[in-house]
């Protein structure tokens, strides 16, 4: 059975055929040519989970996408128009009530 997988799975490398996660677990980019990337330092991460939730609750916001790096306490923001730090900042307390963004 596991041969199999592995069969198809290089049949669809071979056909260049992309192989993503289902459709919800990754964000789709609507950031166009122009947008800009900006990384933030995040004092007093403490947790790898919190993180993640973060980064979720960050990527719902328009125009936005993030990526949290839970052992560099690095937070990667691509955006077309300057974010709202204050408005990130909110969502990052609601999971690690003394991290902050370090601008």
């Amino acid at each position: 059975m596991a041969e199999n997988r592995y069969q198809d799975l290089s049949q669809r490398i071979k056909n260049r055929e992309h192989i993503l996660p289902p459709s919800g677990l990754r964000k789709t980019s609507t950031i166009g040519v122009s947008s800009m990337k900006k990384v933030y330092r995040l004092k007093n991460l403490g947790c790898a989970n919190c993180a993640a939730k973060m980064e979720a609750a960050i990527n719902k916001l328009d125009g936005v996408i993030c990526s949290i790096a839970f052992m560099t306490s690095r937070m990667t923001l691509e955006y077309e128009s300057e974010p709202d730090l204050d408005r990130i900042q909110s969502i990052i307390n609601k999971f690690e009530k003394n991290c902050e963004i370090i601008r």
